[in-house]
């Protein structure tokens, strides 16, 4: 019959439900499905611990979407290991390195003073940061004072040489 929608039994036909999804919230379809990967990966985290699948979706415990494409892909043995390590915080998220326009940004500079003091300026940071993070579960207000304060000291240590 023409002019007539075909209808599946509970609704009309429109394709996958990636097509259906990607146009309904205005992305493509490879960014629904690649959402979904992520989805699965926190689904799959949350059958070994429903308590660490919540701190995820809640933000206290960060990890990339490439981890969890990696867990989405990985073995039970390779999700238990990182539960494990996130449940007695010892979980970190892959430390972020420059893009090469900044390098070459800064190296173009024939400076490498700066180059040296941005490199210990994030080593230092990130430090900081896992000290911070692991106070921040405890609510340890002092011990976040005095990482504060270490943090710095040691920047003006580094300001004062160079």
């Amino acid at each position: 019959m023409q002019g007539v929608a075909l209808k599946a039994q509970n609704g009309p036909l429109g394709g996958s439900t990636a097509n259906r999804l990607a146009d309904l919230y205005n992305v493509s379809r490879n960014t629904i499905r690649r959402d979904s990967r992520i989805a699965n990966a926190i689904n799959k985290i949350g059958e070994v611990s429903p308590e660490i699948k919540m701190d995820i979706l809640s933000g206290e415990i960060n990890i990339t979407r490439r981890q969890l494409k990696e867990i989405e892909s990985g073995t039970e043995k390779d999700l238990d290991i990182i539960v494990e390590q996130m449940l007695d915080g010892t979980f970190e998220k892959p430390k972020r390195e420059m893009s090469k326009a900044v390098k070459k940004n800064i190296t173009s500079v024939n400076f490498p003073v700066a180059l040296q003091s941005f490199n210990a300026i994030n080593d230092i940071t990130n430090t900081f940061y896992t000290k911070l993070q692991k106070l921040s579960n405890n609510e340890d207000a002092k011990g976040s004072k005095s990482a504060l304060r270490l943090y710095i000291d040691t920047l003006e240590k580094l300001y004062k040489q160079i």
